[in-house]
């Protein structure tokens, strides 16, 4: 079943209709480039839901973006902020260092991820081997994997900026 339909249940009543556009909008533009999900799935650490998306037709399925369905949940809201609702656009990179001057050009609600305090490694006591090290403007970071490139409450309006960010690092092939 579609996104589009399974956002008309009851139980995502809590969801704006901006962010259900969003939602639906963004899972169009990827169904478009060749990237499919399998609908909203139960989740219990970022969101009370999840969708994932993947490219189509491939035995391994590697994730390269997720959207976080939040229902204000008070622990959540501790740790990201706000009151806890809302939706939470997840991107997965690699190689950023050879993104950088797209990423230090492209605006700030592309930007600030990159850049922002959030998810900067605290080490995990030595034993994290996941670090994501790259620079942007002549400055190191060092960001934990396990939370990094989450766009809060994502636009509408910049749908197509995230999906061209997604083509930077996963670039269609050619046939």
């Amino acid at each position: 079943m579609e996104v589009k339909n399974i956002l008309e249940y009851e139980k995502y009543d809590f969801l704006s209709e901006n962010e259900k556009r969003f939602i639906v909008a963004f899972s169009d533009e990827l169904a478009k480039i060749g990237y499919a999900n399998d609908g909203i799935q139960d989740y219990v650490v970022f969101g009370k839901y999840k969708i994932e998306y993947y490219k189509a037709g491939v035995k391994t399925k590697k994730v390269i973006a997720r959207i976080y369905i939040r229902d204000g949940d008070e622990k959540i809201a501790a740790r990201w902020g706000g009151n806890g609702l809302g939706i939470v656009l997840r991107l997965y990179f690699t190689n950023i260092d050879k993104h950088r001057t797209y990423i230090e050009d492209a605006p700030d609600f592309i930007k600030t991820p990159f850049i922002d305090s959030h998810s900067v490694c605290r080490g995990c006591k030595g034993k994290c081997n996941r670090r994501k090290l790259y620079m942007i403007d002549n400055k190191s970071y060092v960001k934990c994997t396990d939370s990094a490139f989450m766009f809060i409450e994502p636009n509408i309006n910049d749908v197509l900026e995230y999906v061209t960010l997604l083509t930077k690092f996963y670039p269609m092939k050619q046939a």
